[in-house]
């Protein structure tokens, strides 16, 4: 999922200012950075795939999350929450809880069918039509969106070689893969040696300035998206890259079959 949009106005850290560097992954074969140069777009989509660990036609997804919005000097948390999403790509149908404390807050049930919004002081509500396409659209960021981008009503682009967060500490380059919809967009910066997807922003066009990264800003690198057990939500702005939540990968794993009860609204 786009999460840097779906944690929504966060506060901010400011970053001070650098040049961008590349994270370091082992250097593919000669033969293969030949073929690597000037991928064909859905060359370089079975490539991305690979090298972020996404089978081909996968039916089931399941990932949990635990998110940290921070204050504003970046040092305290002053919101945590864990998500729990189920996917089911095939029928592009969503499940996704939200909980605190082990207290279940809400469950979004979103689908071709229906979208619907379930907590337990207020039951079972319909989602609004604009609501339930932004949730469709932040739903389809992080390794879903690569592994549908082969179904029908998506479009893959190459967008060539790209700075984000230029001039600062972070700052990414690297080629960029887009997957599009319908109703929104992802943009995907890879590491130009080993192709791991190293950040993402996207979900709707609105999303574009949020940016995950797949690291921990601490840290001083970029993991890979199938590797982070850390990720950053960052905000592209004026006054540079700044920081405003965290993530901590708890599960993240592609299912045969889904489990009694999903997709059930209330349980």
């Amino acid at each position: 999922m786009s999460r840097g949009a779906a944690l929504g106005c966060g506060v901010f850290l400011l970053l001070g200012a650098g040049s961008p560097v590349a994270a370091q992954f082992p250097a593919q074969p000669a033969s293969v950075q030949l073929l690597l140069s000037t991928p064909a777009p859905n060359t370089l989509l079975a490539l991305v795939r690979q090298a972020n660990q996404v089978p081909n036609s996968p039916r089931y997804l399941h990932e949990r999350l635990r998110h940290q919005l921070l204050n504003e000097a970046g040092d305290r948390v002053v919101l945590g929450f864990e998500h729990d999403l189920w996917a089911d790509l095939a029928g592009q149908r969503f499940q996704l809880e939200e909980s605190s404390e082990q207290r279940l807050n809400n469950r979004f049930v979103v689908g071709p069918d229906r979208a619907v919004l379930f907590t337990p002081q207020g039951g079972t509500v319909p989602l609004p039509r604009r609501d339930a396409a932004q949730m469709q659209a932040a739903l389809r960021g992080g390794i879903v969106a690569l592994a549908l981008a082969d179904s029908a009503g998506y479009r893959v682009r190459s967008l060539g070689e790209q700075t984000w967060a230029q001039g600062q500490p972070l700052g990414l380059r690297g080629p960029v893969l887009e997957i599009s919809w319908k109703a929104g967009k992802v943009q995907y910066l890879l590491d130009p040696q080993s192709y791991r997807v190293l950040a993402e922003r996207g979900g709707t066009e609105e999303d574009l300035h949020y940016v995950t990264y797949y690291g921990d800003v601490r840290g001083g690198g970029a993991t890979g998206l199938a590797q982070a057990q850390v990720l950053t939500y960052l905000r592209e702005s004026d006054d540079g890259l700044k920081v405003h939540g965290r993530a901590e990968v708890l599960e993240r794993r592609f299912l045969p079959d889904l489990p009694v009860g999903a997709f059930e609204v209330s349980k």
